[in-house]
């Protein structure tokens, strides 16, 4: 996931003198949200990408000095909350996820936000989640307090929004059997691929396209998972076999290139894939032999064809 910060929090009060003075405007201050299992983030602008949104928790971490809300609110914490609410400004609708008595807030502790809520919130561009001190009740306060119910004493704001989804440096498009003939001389074709000459050591913010990749229509029914991960197979077997010039040639790797995640993609954590190691592979007698091997281990094709 990344994160980028475009303004500093949201953290304001409500134009009550006596609220002003009494210092609870700071009071969310350290407030921080967490996204999933990642660590809570300051209030402001949120930019994420690659969340598993049916399965994404938000955690609500107010980070309050209860002793000081206590001196700065007297009497009046017992009838203030902890307000957690999603707001989405584009399909016009607000709603209160969770709140907690101030009163009764054990100091460290945090409010998180069910998937289920959220995945039934989002429309997948994110939304803005709210940790207010809300007015629970009523009252007949003295001048300078807010005394209506709803009422927020302070609140911060944290502005979550989805990436757009990296362009693939891949296209995808099916292949009729006279476009088979015209691009492999043969109409039973099930794969072509056109590498772009010298795009696997190009760096990461490249525009152009590593390869484009063509299908047989005839595949089509059998697009399942197991097919499509052999399939992939194959297309990287032809990308290293089309791009073993710039492969041969290269003397390094840049990170996030198309061949840096290429090596990824052969080896693990425990048994890394080197470029040295891929140039041995393709001087080998049996190159697609050797980075079969490795993408069928990678990939646990053996229990994917229900051989354990």
């Amino acid at each position: 996931m990344s994160k980028e910060w475009k303004r500093a929090s949201s953290v304001n009060v409500r134009p009550f003198w006596a609220l002003a003075q009494s210092g609870v405007g700071g009071a969310l201050r350290n407030a921080k949200v967490g996204i999933g299992d990642d660590v809570e983030q300051k209030a402001g602008r949120i930019l994420a990408n690659g969340w598993n949104w049916p399965n994404t928790t938000i955690s609500a971490h107010p980070n309050l000095d209860m002793d000081g809300l206590t001196e700065s609110l007297g009497h009046r914490i017992d009838n203030t909350d902890i307000v957690v609410s999603f707001d989405d400004a584009l399909f016009k609708k607000r709603i209160v996820a969770d709140r907690f008595p101030l009163g009764r807030w054990p100091g460290g502790a945090h409010l998180k936000i069910g998937s289920e809520l959220v995945r039934e919130f989002d429309h997948g561009k994110g939304f803005d989640v709210f940790i207010a001190l809300v007015m629970r009740d009523d009252t007949d306060d003295e001048p300078g307090w807010p005394n209506h119910a709803g009422t927020w004493l302070v609140r911060s704001v944290f502005e979550i929004r989805t990436e757009a989804p990296a362009k693939s440096p891949i296209k995808e498009s099916w292949m009729t059997p006279n476009d088979a003939q015209r691009l492999t001389g043969y109409r039973k074709s099930i794969l072509h691929v056109d590498y772009t000459e010298g795009q696997l050591g190009e760096n990461a913010q490249s525009e152009a396209l590593l390869a484009t990749v063509r299908m047989a229509e005839s595949l089509r029914p059998l697009a399942d998972e197991h097919a499509e991960a052999q399939m992939l197979v194959e297309v990287a077997c032809d990308i290293i076999e089309a791009g073993k010039e710039d492969i041969v040639e290269a003397g390094s790797v840049q990170p996030k290139s198309p061949l840096d995640n290429l090596l990824k993609a052969l080896g693990t954590p425990k048994n890394p894939v080197t470029l040295e190691t891929l140039k041995g592979w393709l001087s080998s007698d049996t190159p697609h032999r050797m980075i079969r091997n490795a993408l069928h281990h990678k990939m646990n094709m053996i229990k994917h064809m229900g051989g354990g």
